[in-house]
C-alpha cells in the first residue's frame, strides 16, 4: 500500500471529476482519495465531487493498493500517475468551482 499527500492545484469541477473517475479504470489496483477526513474510492469521485469542495490548496491524500497479492509496480505507477493527473486536471480549473447541491439538510 502506498500513500501520498498533496494539494489541489485548483478547484474540482464536474468535468474534471468525471475525467479523474475514468482515469482510474486504467489500473487494477484500489485507489482511494482522502479529502477533509472523508475517504472515497476514486472511481466514485464524479458522484460526490461537489460535496468535497476541493479548491486551490485543498489538502488531499491518495492511497493505492491494499491488496494481499497486489502488483507493487502497478501500485507505484498508479500512485504517481493519479497524483500527477489530479494536479494537472485541477490546475486548468478555476480556483473555486461553483458547487451544486444535490441534497439539502434541514
Amino acid at each position: 500500500m502506498y500513500l501520498q499527500d498533496f494539494s489541489a492545484a485548483g478547484a474540482l469541477t464536474q468535468d474534471t471529476a468525471e475525467q479523474i473517475s475514468w482515469k482510474t479504470a486504467e489500473y487494477n489496483t484500489k485507489i482511494v482519495l482522502v479529502v477533509d477526513h472523508r475517504r472515497l474510492y476514486a472511481h466514485l469521485l464524479s458522484l460526490c465531487w461537489d460535496e468535497l469542495d476541493i479548491r486551490t490548496g485543498t489538502p488531499m491524500s491518495i492511497v493505492v493498493g491494499d491488496r494481499e497479492s497486489g502488483d507493487d509496480d502497478e501500485d507505484r505507477r498508479a500512485l504517481i500517475d493519479m497524483v500527477d493527473y489530479i494536479r494537472e486536471m485541477t490546475a486548468t480549473a478555476p480556483t473555486r468551482a461553483r458547487r451544486r447541491r444535490r441534497f439539502s439538510f434541514h
